[in-house]
């Protein structure tokens, strides 16, 4: 798939955008919150990305954002890339937690 774009600023993708370093780089992602670290590295901490990293699995006992507290962060880490002109992208490997991305976009 790789990545789609939500709105201005925001994308959804999958593990090949992870590693899309072209498009990282053209779109000015700066922050990527990476909702299947146990499978998706965070490839690119090391140029100066900043990664918000959530070891979800794709199976029905996964609880996601087990608090208020959890899904504020991951809204405030979306936010502060809008707010300084840059993108984010969230990255997920499975559709129940591409489900969990679109309810943090309508917040």
């Amino acid at each position: 798939m790789g990545a789609i774009k939500v709105k201005d600023g925001i994308f959804l993708g999958d593990l090949f955008a992870s590693q899309d370093l072209e498009f990282i780089v053209t779109n000015k992602v700066s922050r990527i919150m990476n909702c299947a670290s146990k499978v998706i590295s965070n490839h690119w901490e090391e140029i100066g990305i900043v990664y918000l990293s959530y070891p979800w699995t794709d199976n029905d006992q996964q609880i996601i954002f087990q608090s208020d507290e959890s899904m504020n962060s991951a809204i405030k880490f979306i936010d502060d890339a809008l707010f300084n002109g840059e993108s984010v992208i969230v990255l997920s490997v499975k559709d129940t937690i591409d489900q969990c991305q679109f309810y943090i976009f309508i917040q």
